[in-house]
Parts: C-alpha cells; sequence; structure tokens
C-alpha cells in the first residue's frame, strides 16, 4: 500500500517548508481509522522530532456525483456504508498513543483536543 510512503513525502515537503521558514509553526496530524492505525507506529518514528497528533477519522457523505438525481438512493447506500466503519473511540485511540511511547494530542469529535502524554510501564 502506498499509504506511508505518502504520508512520508508529505512530512518531508512540510518539513522543508518548515525549515525553509515557509511555514512558521508544523505539527504532524494524522486522522485514525481502524484501516491505518497499523502504520501509525512507524510514521511516529519518522517524524520523532515533530509534535504529533491523533485525529479521530469520521467517514462523510461527499457531493452527489452527476448533481441532485438520485439523491435518495446515493445517500442510502451511502448511509449503509458508513454505518458499517464507526470512527475509533477516545479509548482506542489511547491505546494506539500508548504503543507510540510518546506524547501527543488527540482530537475527537465529541471531546476537542486534550493532550496525551506518554505512560511509562514499569
Amino acid at each position: 500500500m502506498n499509504y506511508p510512503k505518502n504520508v512520508m513525502r508529505s512530512i518531508e515537503l512540510a518539513r522543508t517548508a518548515f525549515r525553509e521558514k515557509t511555514l512558521t509553526e508544523l505539527e504532524i496530524v494524522v486522522t485514525v481509522f481502524y484501516e491505518n492505525a497499523k502504520y501509525l507506529q512507524e510514521i511516529s518514528r519518522k517524524c520523532a522530532d515533530l509534535p504529533l497528533v491523533l485525529q479521530q477519522g469520521e467517514l462523510k457523505i461527499p457531493m452527489v456525483p452527476g448533481g441532485a438525481e438520485n439523491v435518495t438512493e446515493y445517500i442510502a447506500k451511502r448511509w449503509e456504508t458508513i454505518e458499517q466503519y464507526t470512527p475509533m473511540t477516545l479509548e482506542e485511540i489511547k491505546k494506539i498513543a500508548d504503543g507510540l511511547k510518546r506524547d501527543v494530542r488527540i482530537r475527537t469529535r465529541d471531546g476537542g483536543e486534550i493532550p496525551y502524554n506518554r505512560r511509562y510501564l514499569l
């Protein structure tokens, strides 16, 4: 899959812009879905020098292709698909953050943004 490669390419472009002062600040925001959670360790390691935000992902209904024709049928099909993919909970995202062994910020729709400091296991 090209996901990690594309993310790293974006991070490198942003890092270059930050170094060259084109960006005045930089944080890495990863929208977290069940499908991309397995890549977060690698992404976290490769941007360990930058602030990391884990943002709760949520599927949305995009614009209807071809205008408003068959909107009801289209929306019904999209809702059926969306209902199969519920967003990760705050607790699930915290569990991922624990595995990263670094401080992160977590953004969720219901809770807003919270700092989440690394956890040490004794």
